[in-house]
């Protein structure tokens, strides 16, 4: 006779009710085992063992259950079997992970953290630590924001001497006690961290941070500075100790740091203005005029022009005859083709260096002038005054009574009034020339090696130097050279580029905005030059280059 389940749910009931336990776990045996996926039967089975202190099997019919409504994803239905088993076998590991994990899945973060706790007291007691860490690892993700139980962790990984987890967890803690403005706790544990991770990226700039929020920036700088030495060639830390070092007010510090980076990188000389800022902050107009000297041609090719006026009219707001920030804003007006503007900024440029008895200044401005507004007889007769044209136009006609000459550039002139590192060699067309770089006082000299920190500093070469293949552009390009402190003894200064080398720097410029991709650039330095010195071999071969007509003017003059 075949197996009548209808039968037996009937029979199984009448036992109940008489209150015959086991024969009523007798027929629902029978059921399980011809219908095994009745899982309501299999609960009132497992309830009617667990009355007949039958614990093992009735868990064993609870974690089926739980198994198939975990399966099913149906989490609660599932949590609520494996509470059953957890009556019947109290502190079972196997079942804390399951009836953690389902908690942690439904957002119950203190129910979870509680189950997990029992696993990982098992695995402490059976003396598997590894084991045991792994779990505590869980309950800290499980919130974040304990930072007590990540602390724990670290420790424990840090006997373990599993040193990569030990910092990471160190790493950790101190980022949550960062963002909970408990600065001086994180800072110990960035520390524990970076003596067990020196060059760990995320730890130096936690670390930069937490000293930034203590006011101790400088201690973050001589960190990185001995990272840096470590590793110089590294951009990512000599861009953290720049901002160390800005957030230190370390003015020679972030520009040894930001030369550093741009001689990795010159797309990075925007990290220059941080540094003119940092200079101004602190009160030194000079040193901030020089930076910006470094990095004023790449940012005029990259029409960033507002960024330097900004700093330039701060500049000049506090120090309104500042001879080479002067010049630096003609360069802009130039670059900008505003004559008006120039012609403005020439003439504050020529009474500030008359003021200052800077005579080579002064005569530059006024050179200028006579080209720009060769009606105005009072800048001839002041030029003339001082010995009329710069040498390197000795070739010009005179003032007197003819055309004026060429307009110059203003590369016989520094931006600061220092002391010069070499003497200036003579410009030829065929010769090497460095172009934006600053003669510097050795007291705010930066250095682009953090190599051995002990010995003596070496110069910066910190500017952007276009010799020979990528040179500094158009007439009025700031170009510094080595001179001394500005005299009018022209005898004692070495000889000056002639005109048709002052037009090969030109033409170079016009190369490196050829090799940058500013075509427009280029086609307007051409026609310039055009104007200045007629029409040229070297300018058609550019044209050429750009796939213009060879002979686009008629010679000038």
């Amino acid at each position: 006779m075949g197996f009548e389940k209808a039968k037996v749910i009937k029979a199984a009931e009448k036992f109940l009710s008489q209150g015959k336990i086991t024969a009523a776990i007798k027929e629902y045996r029978q059921i399980i085992k011809h219908d095994a996926d009745d899982f309501t039967t299999l609960n009132m089975l497992g309830d009617l063992l667990a009355r007949a202190q039958e614990k093992e099997e009735a868990a064993t019919c609870f974690l089926r259950i739980a198994e198939h409504y975990r399966d099913q994803e149906f989490r609660l239905k599932s949590i609520a079997m494996y509470r059953k088993i957890e009556k019947l076998k109290p502190r079972d590991a196997a079942i804390a992970k399951e009836l953690g994990d389902l908690y942690s899945a439904q957002g119950l973060i203190a129910d979870a953290r509680a189950q997990y706790l029992v696993v990982a007291d098992a695995y402490t007691r059976a003396g598997d630590t590894k084991q045991t860490l792994k779990v505590l690892h869980k309950i800290a993700d499980l919130d974040p924001h304990n930072t007590e139980v990540r602390l724990k962790l670290a420790e424990g990984y840090l006997k373990e001497r599993m040193q990569t987890e030990a910092a990471r967890a160190y790493c950790e803690a101190a980022n949550r006690l960062l963002e909970n403005g408990k600065a001086e706790r994180a800072l110990e544990a960035y520390t524990k961290a970076l003596e067990l991770r020196p060059l760990d990226r995320p730890t130096l700039r936690g670390l930069v941070s937490a000293h930034s929020a203590l006011g101790t920036a400088d201690e973050a700088a001589e960190i990185l500075e001995r990272r840096v030495g470590e590793a110089p060639d590294d951009p990512e830390l000599a861009s953290m100790l720049a901002q160390a070092c800005i957030e230190a007010e370390d003015a020679e510090g972030a520009e040894r740091a930001t030369a550093l980076m741009v001689s990795q990188d010159q797309t990075d000389h925007r990290r220059y203005i941080e540094v003119s800022r940092l200079y101004l902050k602190v009160g030194r107009e000079s040193d901030a005029a020089r930076i910006l000297g470094i990095i004023i041609e790449p940012m005029l090719a990259g029409r960033e022009e507002t960024d330097l006026l900004e700093l330039v009219d701060e500049i000049l707001t506090r120090s309104p005859e500042h001879v080479p920030t002067l010049r630096l804003l003609a360069r802009i007006n130039w670059w900008q083709r505003d004559m008006d503007k120039l012609r403005g900024t020439l003439e504050r440029l020529a009474e500030a260096a008359e003021d200052a008895e800077l005579v080579d200044d002064e005569r530059y401005a006024l050179t200028q002038l006579v080209r720009l507004a060769p009606e105005e007889k009072r800048f001839a007769d002041r030029l003339k005054t001082l010995g009329g044209f710069l040498e390197e136009f000795a070739d010009a006609p005179d003032l007197t009574g003819q055309a004026a000459p060429a307009v110059p550039t203003f590369e016989s002139f520094n931006l600061e009034e220092t002391e010069a590192e070499a003497p200036v060699q003579p410009a030829t067309a065929g010769s090497d020339f460095e172009w934006n770089s600053v003669a510097e006082d050795d007291s705010s000299r930066g250095s682009v090696s953090f190599a051995d920190l002990n010995e003596e500093e070496q110069p910066v070469e910190a500017g952007f130097s276009f010799a020979s293949d990528a040179p500094a552009e158009d007439p009025f390009a700031i170009v510094s050279v080595a001179a001394g402190n500005q005299t009018p003894d022209v005898a004692s200064e070495p000889e000056k580029p002639s005109v048709e080398a002052m037009m090969h720097q030109e033409l170079e410029s016009v190369d490196f905005y050829i090799t940058q991709g500013y075509t427009d650039i280029a086609l307007d330095t051409l026609d310039l030059l055009e104007r200045q010195f007629g029409a040229h071999p070297e300018i058609a071969t550019r044209r050429q280059k750009l796939g213009q007509p060879v002979c686009r003017r008629a010679s000038v003059g």
